[in-house]
């Protein structure tokens, strides 16, 4: 009992990583580089007893990071990595910023989804802008003002996941007929039939907001090279500048 105690006792004293970097409005690489300094010298790690393949917590002593603590501040708030993931972050979110539109029947200006891949191709150069721009206009009227995603969960209902086998058997009679029975369709088989409805459902749709997207003045069909193609109408979809409360 007595060796719990000390030991608790000595717990005490120390504190999480995180814990200090709230108090002492220090950083990842200022802890980080004053123990590789030789700066903090009394830490220690503790495994998570929760979850062992987590990486292991850091503790640091309170009273050690205030004796140090004008050392530790001096240190570089960033290591060169995570100012190069800082400079990356920008120039995703500037990028990004440039797909921002107005939606008339929202009201609002709309940002694109992190996850949306339109977004990915334009950030990487891969997607013009009026491209990207008509493919967003026509996803959000898509998922906001209409019930595709509605019948996109539904599609399970709707494609059948048995199909029917038939097979022939003589009668007593000594005829020859014919038996047919439900069987369970092959799970990939049943996924590629259930993607296939989801591409058409998506396809008619599509053409649904697209006249949605004309009638509200968001796009315009224009003709390029003898071919008819989309395009934003920035006029109507320019992002409108936040309104001061």
């Amino acid at each position: 009992m007595m060796s719990t105690k000390v030991e608790e006792k000595e717990e005490k004293k120390y504190i999480y990583k995180s814990t200090a970097k709230k108090i002492y409005k220090i950083t990842d690489n200022q802890i980080n580089e004053a123990i590789e300094r030789g700066i903090l010298t009394d830490y220690k790690y503790r495994r998570n007893p929760h979850y062992r393949s987590a990486p292991e917590s850091l503790l640091l002593n309170p009273k050690e990071i205030e004796e140090k603590l004008e050392l530790i501040k001096q240190l570089p708030k960033y290591s060169e990595e995570e100012k190069q993931r800082k400079v990356e972050y920008q120039r995703k979110w500037r990028k990004a910023n440039e797909l921002v539109f107005y939606c008339p029947l929202c009201n609002k200006n709309i940002r694109p989804p992190r996850d949306s891949e339109i977004r990915e191709l334009y950030i990487k150069d891969l997607k013009d802008k009026d491209n990207s721009i008509t493919g967003l206009i026509i996803a959000h009227l898509r998922h906001q003002h209409t019930d595709y995603d509605q019948k996109r969960l539904e599609a399970g209902k709707v494609v059948p996941d048995t199909e029917e086998e038939c097979k022939e058997i003589v009668t007593e009679d000594g005829d020859i007929d014919e038996e047919c029975y439900e069987v369970p369709l092959d799970p990939f088989e049943y996924q590629f039939e259930k993607a296939r409805y989801i591409g058409s459902l998506k396809k008619s749709y599509n053409r649904k907001v697209i006249d949605i997207a004309i009638k509200n003045g968001m796009l315009v069909s224009t003709e390029e090279n003898e071919r008819k193609i989309l395009k934003p109408n920035y006029e109507v979809v320019s992002p409108k500048p936040k309104q001061g409360k």
